[in-house]
């Protein structure tokens, strides 16, 4: 998906007229967000927090992970969306996880990307500087990057992008 999950972002920025209502999972969420992990037990870690967005019924989801004892930053894990995802949707959901572990004291975070379309989107969108940590075993160029975040400026990045897709959309 992470080729499609490119284009459709990169199509969709500029054509979403509303913005998206993520709220936090709550328990009588469980069944529709097990359906789209097809796991509940990343629901069920005690240190996970999952933020949840669709109209009417869940249909996107986003998950962090406070991390062990000893260790300062929050992992910023995945993002679940339906196909085509919308980037408002997109961006909305890992501004949600971002804000929630910021909030919790977490000033610094990471996530990984393993798709290189969707790593030269986030290069175009955002100010990263991703570390790759995955080689492909013929050729040895990069499958897998990590990318570390103070929080506070991913926050406000993420605000300023959301406002700019907002207003492309009038």
């Amino acid at each position: 998906m992470g080729g499609e999950l490119q284009r459709s972002l990169d199509e969709s920025a500029g054509r979403e007229s509303e913005a998206t209502a993520v709220r936090p999972y709550a328990p009588a969420d469980r069944a529709a967000s097990a359906a789209l992990l097809g796991d509940a037990r990343p629901l069920d870690a005690p240190r996970s927090h999952a933020h949840l967005a669709g109209a009417g019924a869940v249909d996107s989801l986003a998950l962090w992970l406070e991390p062990p004892a000893g260790v300062a930053e929050a992992y910023l894990g995945p993002v679940i969306t339906p196909a085509p995802p919308k980037a408002g949707a997109f961006y909305e959901l890992v501004l949600a996880c971002a804000n929630d572990a910021s909030e919790r004291g977490y000033e610094r975070g990471y996530f990984t990307i393993k798709d290189a379309g969707l790593l030269r989107l986030l290069q175009r969108t955002f100010r990263i500087d991703p570390v790759a940590t995955g080689w492909e075993p013929e050729g040895g160029s990069p499958s897998e990057w990590e990318v570390h975040v103070d929080l506070r400026d991913a926050v406000a990045q993420l605000h300023s992008v959301i406002q700019r897709l907002r207003e492309a959309s009038v």
